[in-house]
């Protein structure tokens, strides 16, 4: 991790409420600048900035000023949620994204819209991306109030929550209260037993990922014959993601995004995470702080390798020895 903070703020988030904040759309992407969501006084309104990593670094091109002659909007009335933008990646929707729907439950009832920057419109957003869909609907969030104006507007009242996560910075408890209020939705009439019975979360069956143990089906191979459930979380949709970390109270599996969902198991897990080459992003630390979950690191040796469609591809140099210290590790 690079020796940066990795912490936990048992605060609450602020909510700060805007007046006739005007909303300026990407000139194509989130990764071009000029846009964002200003003030009267022309400055970015305050916490709507992304920021990562403990220096407050921006991922995208938001402004912190508008520039130029202020353009022409139009004016919507009634008040909006800011939620941010939205990339539609798995991993960033359940941490960043869910970082600023934390007032949705109380707030949600009071909102006539809920407004973001993105670069794909609504409807296109939930068809791309179904477990969006099913968030906002455990959320109670109507999918006909999601707004992302593709001209510059001016809303005539606005709430911007602070984020309650910071990527490889800090995390606070709303994070998690969140994603637990999704969970306890989406888990109404399902079966609440749990197993002893360790499950594997497995990319193996990836075309595409941004990490990937390319031999990790002989990881699998000695887990399987130990009795463990090896689970394709892909294969799967958000709401049976959810009771899969409900249901096991194991979980092991390569560092990677699946690992985001334990935020929404509603009881303490104890996890198992295969990270090649000491290589941890923070925010897995965070969301350990987040949760309470007990986790458990395994930096396994391993080459990289270039392959197509992996941005981090790596080959352990001992699969069935990392899975045999894991087995140790849990008994069986």
């Amino acid at each position: 991790m690079g020796g940066t903070a990795i912490y936990r703020v048992d605060a609450v988030p602020s909510l700060r409420w805007e007046e006739r904040a005007l909303y300026v759309p990407p000139p194509r992407s989130l990764f071009e600048g000029g846009w964002g969501l200003f003030a009267e006084d022309r400055q970015a309104v305050p916490g709507s900035i992304v920021l990562r990593g403990p220096n407050g670094l921006r991922p995208f091109q938001q402004a912190d000023a508008l520039e130029g002659e202020a353009p022409q909007a139009a004016v919507v009335g009634g008040t909006a949620y800011y939620i941010g933008p939205i990339m539609g990646q798995f991993g960033h929707f359940l941490v960043e994204t869910m970082a600023r729907l934390w007032a949705v439950p109380q707030l949600a009832d009071g909102i006539d819209h809920f407004v973001y920057h993105g670069d794909l419109a609504p409807d296109e957003l939930v068809a791309r991306h179904p477990y969006v869909a099913t968030i906002l609907d455990a959320l109670g969030l109507d999918r006909g109030q999601l707004v992302r104006p593709a001209r510059p507007t001016r809303f005539e009242r606005i709430v911007v929550p602070e984020a309650a996560f910071q990527s490889r910075s800090h995390v606070m408890p709303q994070l998690s209260d969140v994603s637990r209020t999704v969970a306890e939705r989406l888990l109404v009439g399902a079966p609440r037993a749990t197993t002893a019975q360790p499950a594997y979360l497995s990319k193996s069956r990836l075309g595409s990922a941004f990490t990937r143990i390319m031999n990790e089906a002989a990881v699998e191979a000695v887990l399987r014959e130990r009795g463990v459930a090896i689970i394709h979380p892909e294969t799967r949709g958000f709401a049976e993601q959810v009771a899969v970390v409900n249901r096991h109270e194991t979980l092991i599996g390569a560092v990677g995004s699946a690992f985001h969902t334990v935020l929404y198991s509603l009881q303490r897990r104890n996890l198992h995470y295969i990270a090649p080459n000491e290589r941890i992003n923070g925010n897995y630390v965070l969301i350990d702080r987040a949760t309470g979950h007990e986790a458990t690191y395994y930096f396994a040796a391993a080459e990289a390798t270039a392959v197509e469609g992996v941005e981090q591809a790596t080959v352990l140099e001992d699969p069935a020895g990392v899975a045999e210290t894991i087995c140790r590790a849990i008994g069986i």
